[in-house]
This record gives structure tokens, C-alpha cells and sequence, in this order.
């Protein structure tokens, strides 16, 4: 919970389409990756505020992403453990692209 006494962690696939924490709408970033799985396009950037991404408006990429950013912005750079927590996600199904998307951002953050 945050000071307010507010709920912050996310455990269902809709709190992390509520709450878009590490969308880059606005602000600079260096992007550091662009890429597309099927028919889904993603970037990922570094910012002064750590990783960040721009999507497509699929709600399966959305959540994926988050979710890989979450545990990329605190310190977690096992992919098994990043899938891992994408997988623990309640009401998220895990398909190939969700896989994909979790790889391809893995491997870049390894750069």
C-alpha cells in the first residue's frame, strides 16, 4: 500500500491495464529496442527513471510489458524469473506471444 493507503501491487491482469506505470507517453528516453511479434509493435527505452516502454494498444502486450518492466526496474535480470512473474499473473493467459515479448525484451535489456 502507498501512503494514501491505496493498493499498489498489481496481481490481476486488469490492475496492470489500470495502473500503466512504465508507459512513455510523454518525457525523453534513448530507445534501445524496437521490435514486432506478431503483428505487435513495441519499443523499450532508458530514462532518467529507468526502463520504459511504447506499444501498440494490445491489452496482452500491455500487460506483458508492465509486468517484465516492474521486475526489470527493480534489479531482476533472470529471464526465468521475469516469465516466472508474468505467469503468476491472475486472469493472464501465457501464449507464445506473451513468451516472445518477454524474450525479446530480456535479450535486449542484456544488449
Amino acid at each position: 500500500m502507498d501512503s494514501c493507503g491505496c493498493q499498489t501491487e498489481r496481481n490481476f491482469a486488469s490492475d496492470f491495464l489500470a495502473r500503466q506505470v512504465f508507459r512513455l507517453d510523454k518525457g525523453k528516453g534513448k530507445e534501445i529496442g524496437r521490435f514486432e511479434v506478431e503483428g505487435r509493435k513495441f519499443s523499450i527505452y532508458e530514462t532518467k527513471q529507468g526502463y520504459k516502454y511504447k506499444s501498440d494498444q494490445c491489452p496482452l502486450l500491455i500487460i506483458t510489458l508492465e509486468a517484465v518492466m516492474e521486475e526489470v526496474n527493480k534489479g531482476e535480470r533472470d529471464e526465468g524469473k521475469v516469465a516466472e512473474r508474468v505467469s503468476s499473473i491472475k486472469g493472464l493467459t501465457v501464449n507464445e506471444m506473451v513468451r516472445q515479448v518477454t524474450m525479446k525484451v530480456m535479450e535486449c535489456l542484456r544488449g
